[in-house]
């Protein structure tokens, strides 16, 4: 909507990865039926296959329609599989029967009622869709007046998607659309409710080779919002950063942030030839108007404003479900929320989450206090915190202007700010990290990664270690180094702090669902391939001209 002295031992810090560590159980439900539907599979033995069959006759016996046989059920189950597949190809996959007219604007926006007259003409007397009251109800708890002047953000296919998903709707019977719904809210309800459905649900996830928890460490990630975004966190932060961080580490962090920032705007300036020069004061107005939202929120630090913002989420430790059922409304309600505003400085992610972001809609990194922690960032030794967080701060910069990032500017607004002749030099110089990393093979899964699906990620790894090196440069200049590692350089501190960070252990079935679908490389792949396209890594260990981790043609944009 309008919208210090170092031990060998302290070197070897490592992240250890565990498989698939980072999806919600929101998203690999979400993924699931997304698999499902885009498989078209109205059959299977699949773990999801099953998880749905036990789920609907569960909920058969828990309504006492014990009348129902389960053939009955099944049938039912196969016409809302179908309307599952249909309801994502629809959106997914836009197919008209019919001229539809047009409902777009050049601005992207549109008001309620531009839908509502679009909608009244396109369909007629087919449907009865009151999208003010649909609207209306949908945000009722946001706290935003919904009115029919109030504009909407869309994507150029939005009215085509728009009339497929009115059309199926309108074909489908009315019961099999009410056991679509009722089902998403059981499936994705399954972990907080009875005994029964989290059996059910734990066969699913074991299925799928996913990493099961204790139901102590399970409530307590939800607690804090391990991942995704936030809602009872922003609590969990008060307390911690009152009883346990050590706030010292922000304003070391903001050091470090400013390094970099000044560090790729000196790239952009003085080591970039391949960008003409109105590119270039684009890029660099861009980077200047890019913000960082670190630790976090500052109601975080305030009890009055912490309990304010909780004063309608109802919570008892009496009722489990009522809880979650509670704890999930207030969340979508707080995301909703800020649909009407471009604040760039609310927070709408967990400050719990050991992941940094950067979003091109609002041209801003978030940087949870979960990346504070000594594994990526110790506060002290430098030279490593450098080659840890530091390549990671470079990297959500870069992802700016990556090959999507560049097609938004300063402002987060879709534009193309690079000139035909910088994007097509842009273009050729991502050709040799496609191709750099198309030849590395993934064992495990018999495949060699994608370099095109995993492009932004390598470009933003590539660019994070320079920046990041330089950066470091820097600040040695400016703050000498004191600490003392026998045996060791600078550079092959600030390497091996790289290095360690992506020390990972992972299964085979990881290893080959990230060669199918991930957008990032092995970990191997993070470490090696960044490094060997940099002169000061080969200089650093005397690796000889030629060899694997120092090849004569080495790839570089940023």
């Amino acid at each position: 909507m309008t919208l210090l002295k170092v031990y060998k031992e302290e070197l070897l810090l490592p992240t250890m990865i565990r498989e698939n560590t980072f999806l919600t159980t929101d998203e690999t439900i979400e993924n699931s039926l997304k698999t499902f539907a885009t498989n078209r599979k109205l059959k299977g033995t699949s773990p999801f296959d099953t998880f749905l069959e036990n789920m609907v006759l569960k909920l058969r016996d828990a309504t006492g329609n014990y009348w129902t046989s389960k053939k009955e059920v099944m049938k039912n189950l196969a016409a809302t599989k179908t309307f599952m597949i249909d309801l994502y190809n629809s959106a997914a996959l836009p197919n008209q029967t019919e001229e539809i007219l047009p409902l777009i604007p050049k601005t992207y926006t549109v008001t309620i009622k531009e839908i509502q007259d679009w909608t009244s003409e396109q369909f007629r007397d087919r449907t009865q869709i009151n999208w003010l009251k649909f609207f209306q109800i949908v945000l009722q708890k946001t706290g935003l007046t919904i009115t029919e002047d109030t504009e909407i953000l869309c994507a150029d296919t939005f009215g085509t998607i728009l009339y497929n998903l009115i059309n199926l709707v309108e074909k489908t019977d009315p019961d099999t659309i009410k056991n679509y719904c009722l089902l998403r809210i059981f499936l994705f309800m399954a972990p907080d409710s009875d005994s029964d459905s989290r059996r059910e649900f734990d066969e699913y996830f074991k299925g799928l080779n996913k990493q099961l928890y204790s139901r102590e460490e399970y409530c307590t990630r939800k607690i804090i919002d391990l991942a995704g975004t936030a809602s009872l966190s922003y609590a969990v932060a008060y307390e911690y950063q009152l009883r346990y961080f050590n706030v010292n580490k922000l304003e070391k962090a903001k050091d470090m942030i400013f390094y970099l920032w000044n560090s790729f705007t000196d790239i952009l300036s003085n080591e970039i030839d391949w960008m003409d020069s109105d590119s270039k004061s684009h890029a660099l107005n861009k980077v200047k108007n890019m913000i960082t939202l670190l630790g976090y929120p500052e109601k975080s630090e305030d009890k009055e404003d912490i309990d304010e913002f909780y004063e309608n989420l109802r919570i008892c430790n009496w009722d489990n479900f009522g809880n979650a059922k509670n704890i999930r409304a207030f969340k979508m309600a707080y995301q909703l929320s800020q649909s009407k505003s471009r604040d760039r400085t609310v927070w709408d992610k967990s400050p719990f989450d050991a992941n940094a972001y950067y979003t091109r809609a609002t041209n801003r990194i978030i940087f949870p206090v979960a990346m504070l922690n000594p594994v990526f960032f110790t506060g002290e030794i430098s030279i490593l915190d450098y080659g840890r967080i530091g390549s990671i701060i470079g990297h959500e910069i870069t992802h700016g202007f990556d090959s999507k990032g560049s097609t938004y500017n300063e402002d987060g607004l879709v534009k193309n700010w690079m000139s035909k002749d910088s994007k097509e030099a842009f273009n050729k110089k991502a050709e040799c990290f496609k191709e750099q990393y198309n030849k590395y093979y993934i064992p495990q899964a018999q495949k060699n990664v994608s370099g095109a699906r995993t492009l932004d990620e390598n470009l933003a790894d590539n660019g994070g270690i320079r920046e990041s090196y330089k950066a470091l440069k820097q600040y040695l200049l400016d703050n000498p180094s004191s600490y003392i590692v026998e045996n060791y350089t600078d550079d092959q501190l600030f390497f091996i702090g790289f290095g360690t960070m992506w020390c990972s252990d992972a299964s085979d079935s990881y290893y080959q669902q990230l060669a199918t679908y991930g957008l990032y490389p092995p970990t191997k792949y993070r470490v090696n391939g960044p490094v060997s396209n940099l002169e000061e890594f080969s200089r650093a260990f005397n690796c000889p001209i030629g060899s694997n981790m120092n090849p004569e043609d080495k790839c570089r944009l940023w």
